[in-house]
């Protein structure tokens, strides 16, 4: 007959001290806490160079595993914590000056392109107001002058794709 775990409700196979392999991981742990430090120490100092990039890869994997989750968190404390949350900004922006104008930079290359052709091809309320804006310097069109330009580029539109055909 086999000899299991002392542990109640653990069928598991015996491994020493009457405990099986997984109780035994865990009570020698509980015992000797000096011992894990040490050992976390000792490869936290051998391991100084990769720390840093070995925590990148750990955190990044975790973050792909539940990004939904995490963003659903965030999200969730900023709607609470609306102030917090504009400290927090203010304060990580002021922090890193160059970090955040690179990232402006970039988004405005990508994504600001994106959104300023798409207005151009919807001609969307904002891109009329900065041609009227530009070309006449009126500040504050009223919708009405918005609308007849609008109606004035689609003509022009159709105009230049006929010439194209």
């Amino acid at each position: 007959m086999m000899r299991t775990c002392d542990v109640d409700g653990c069928e598991n196979k015996h491994k020493g001290h009457g405990l099986c392999n997984k109780h035994l991981t865990r009570q020698r742990h509980i015992r000797n806490p000096e011992k894990r430090r040490a050992a976390w120490e000792k490869w936290d100092k051998e391991n100084k160079d990769n720390r840093k990039s070995y925590m990148a890869e750990y955190h990044l994997g975790y973050y792909e595993k539940n990004k939904r989750k995490l963003i659903d968190r965030s999200r969730k404390w900023h709607k609470e914590n609306p102030e917090l949350a504009s400290q927090r900004n203010k304060k990580y922006r002021e922090n890193n000056k160059d970090a955040v104008l690179i990232s402006k930079k970039a988004w405005s290359l990508t994504e600001g392109n994106k959104r300023a052709q798409n207005n151009r091809d919807n001609i969307a309320d904002v891109y009329i107001r900065r041609i009227i804006r530009e070309r006449f310097g009126v500040k504050s069109p009223p919708q009405e002058l918005i609308e007849l330009k609008r109606v004035q580029l689609k003509i022009h539109r159709l105009i230049n794709r006929g010439n194209k055909i």
